[in-house]
């Protein structure tokens, strides 16, 4: 069994934790690299990233954290999914209207 979407990857986010992740399903959709947290394709660099996080100014770490907390914000909040999933009702629902006659 897998997880598709981290949700603690998008509560952490949204709480301005700053990620350090691997490359794997979902994770790398939420992230941008180097702007809302650091993307490692493998172990070598994820130690690297750890090391380069720790690195940050506190001015920086608090722009890629405000940048985390956006993206969050702007891609899942209740009002976004809401939109997304009406949307998506509307367009199935005009599909379907021709079959039905």
């Amino acid at each position: 069994m897998s997880e598709g979407m981290s949700n603690a990857l998008l509560e952490a986010m949204s709480c301005g934790v700053v990620p350090i992740i691997t490359d794997v399903s979902g994770a790398s959709d939420i992230v941008e690299h180097e702007r809302s947290g650091f993307l490692a394709r493998s172990h070598a660099e994820y130690c690297g990233l750890l090391l380069r996080a720790l690195g940050l100014s506190e001015a920086e770490r608090d722009k890629m954290a405000r940048r985390a907390v956006q993206t969050i914000a702007a891609r899942f909040s209740m009002e976004s999914v809401a939109t997304r999933q009406m949307r998506l009702y509307a367009t199935l629902m005009q599909k379907a209207l021709p079959c039905a006659r």
